[in-house]
């Protein structure tokens, strides 16, 4: 049986069958291309980060001259990247009761000599 009696065997001409390649190809292409895309970084002013992250406009300014906030400075000017004002939150994460027991439960069974719990 040559290729072409298969191809007919499936249903497809040959016309769709190109076309059905192309616009497979064309989505995979697509999809790498988005992929790999840049994404937009969106900065904010001291106003907009303090009020992004319900602190005052001062407290802002104590913790970017104490290097505990993130921050890039152009000129006089501060500028904070949205992004890492969350990483900045979600590091501030408390361990809630069950985190705290599984991290003592690894440190003993890990720890020379110890024993499972």
């Amino acid at each position: 049986m040559n290729n072409m009696t298969q191809f007919n065997a499936l249903g497809f001409t040959a016309a769709e069958l190109e076309k059905l390649i192309f616009h497979s190809v064309e989505k995979a292409v697509q999809y790498q291309f988005s992929k790999h895309a840049p994404t937009k970084t969106e900065f904010l002013s001291v106003k907009a980060a303090a009020a992004y992250l319900q602190l005052s406009v001062s407290t802002v300014y104590a913790k970017t001259a104490a290097s505990e906030l993130p921050h890039m400075k152009r000129g006089n000017k501060l500028y904070f990247e949205k992004d890492q004002l969350d990483a900045w939150l979600r590091e501030g994460r408390q361990q809630t009761r069950q985190d705290a027991m599984e991290q003592a439960a690894n440190y003993t069974y890990k720890r020379k000599g110890g024993r499972n719990v």
